[in-house]
């Protein structure tokens, strides 16, 4: 049986973009993450291990987060969607990534890459 989940606005702080200010001093950054899996529901017997453990996911999604700084939401966005698709064999995976505090200019309430 298909199953979609859904991690809404996963809030960390990252080095990530192009701007002086954005490699220097950092920023917030929301992170969507909707993916789709497949599994036996005659295996499940409502324990976790017959799952996707979507702590799980959050976890390598906090270390591909943490261990480089990306000039480019796009390029960010790749490395996560393909590491965990290659993790949990997932059917499909898609990552949304949004700069709340914008530096370019208080006309623009964020920045967003899906």
């Amino acid at each position: 049986m298909k199953f979609k989940a859904n991690l809404k606005n996963i809030l960390l702080f990252g080095y990530h973009g192009i701007l002086e200010d954005e490699i220097n001093k950092g920023q917030n950054f929301e992170i969507n993450i909707e993916y789709t899996y497949d599994i036996d529901i005659l295996k499940l017997n409502d324990q976790i291990e017959n799952t996707i453990d979507y702590m799980k996911v959050y976890d390598v999604v906090k270390v591909v987060f943490n261990q480089k700084n990306y000039k480019l939401l796009e390029t960010l966005s790749a490395k996560i969607a393909s590491e965990l698709k290659k993790k949990f064999s997932l059917l499909s995976c898609r990552v949304k990534i949004r700069k709340p505090e914008i530096i370019i200019s208080d006309e623009i309430q964020y920045i967003e890459i899906d």
